[in-house]
């Protein structure tokens, strides 16, 4: 019986340091980019926390970059619907999950148990450091700059290891992978760009985010409080 038990508490305290929540800073925003919250649409702004199962969305003219203490850095381009399905820490490395409707380039540094990237019609698990996603309800294009990126449809089908300089062109019935043109190869250029915008200091800049978000978060609490007392002496 104590046996038992202890394997229990043992399970609890791993699960406990295994699966702590990462998170995410909006590092760059320009044009109209929204978060998703049911039916309404909130404004994005810079040094905005990014957690899971948040979802944001660019207009056309819009264009985000974000980054996670998972060590990865992506930005979305205009038109593009890009939702945060997992963001976890666990012991044995990293694991996140995004899914994707529209164009998002990646860099990815560290440890990671798994990355993985969902586009309607494919599935892209990471095992490189950059890639760019170009995903339609019909069509995904997978492009890797570095590392190998395995890639199948969307049901778990035609899977095939795509390497450094080729990229996979993902429908429901076929996966067929090509050397990147010249004009694909530029498109990496972005990734440069981007990874100016990187904030140094990360993890304290979103703590303190967290902080200020909860400081808010009680004294909302508090006028609400003030004015329930208030309504019942009337």
């Amino acid at each position: 019986m104590r046996r038992i038990l202890l394997l229990c508490l043992l399970s609890v305290s791993w699960n406990a340091v295994a699966a702590a929540r990462s998170a995410g800073l909006v590092v760059q925003v320009s044009g109209k980019v929204f978060f998703m919250r049911g039916e309404k649409q909130v404004a994005v702004k810079n040094k905005d926390i990014i957690e899971e199962s948040d979802v944001l969305r660019t207009e056309k003219n819009g264009r985000l970059t974000l980054q996670f203490t998972s060590g990865l850095i992506c930005q979305a381009a205009g038109d593009t619907t890009l939702e945060i399905k997992r963001l976890l820490q666990l012991t044995r490395g990293k694991s996140v999950r995004l899914s994707v409707r529209g164009n998002l380039a990646l860099h990815a540094e560290g440890d990671y148990a798994d990355l993985t990237i969902d586009t309607p019609t494919a599935v892209a698990s990471v095992r490189g450091t950059e890639l760019i996603v170009e995903a339609t309800d019909e069509q995904a294009a997978v492009l890797v700059n570095s590392g190998t990126v395995d890639v199948s449809n969307a049901k778990g089908k035609f899977r095939t290891a795509v390497k450094a300089g080729n990229k996979a062109i993902c429908t429901d019935d076929a996966v067929r992978t090509e050397i990147l043109d010249r004009y694909e190869k530029q498109k990496f250029a972005i990734i440069e760009r981007f990874m100016k915008f990187r904030e140094a200091q990360l993890e304290r800049v979103i703590e303190e985010r967290l902080k200020l978000k909860e400081k808010v978060e009680q004294q909302k609490t508090q006028d609400r409080e003030r004015l329930e007392k208030v309504k019942n002496l009337e």
